[in-house]
C-alpha cells in the first residue's frame, strides 16, 4: 500500500465513523483500535472481513442490556 492509499483509507475511516454517529472525541480511540486490529491480523484484508460492524447500535444495545442484567 502506498502512502496516498493509506491516507485515503484513514480519511474514509474517519468520515464513515462520523456518519455512523461516533463522537468526534472518540474517533482517535477508534483509529488506535483499528490500527491494533490491522497489526494483529496482517494477512487479513479489512474488506474480506465478514459480519456486522462491531460497534453497531444493535450490538451496543445488547451489551448495555447484558451489563444491566448482571448488576442486579
Amino acid at each position: 500500500m502506498n502512502e496516498d492509499s493509506v491516507a485515503r483509507f484513514w480519511d474514509n475511516f474517519i468520515q464513515k465513523s462520523k456518519r455512523s454517529g461516533v463522537r468526534v472525541s472518540a474517533i482517535r480511540w477508534h483509529v488506535l483500535h483499528a490500527e491494533a486490529y490491522i497489526k494483529a491480523h496482517p494477512r487479513l484484508r479489512l474488506s474480506a472481513r465478514s459480519g456486522k460492524r462491531p460497534y453497531s447500535k444493535d450490538r451496543q444495545f445488547k451489551q448495555v442490556t447484558y451489563r444491566n442484567t448482571q448488576l442486579k
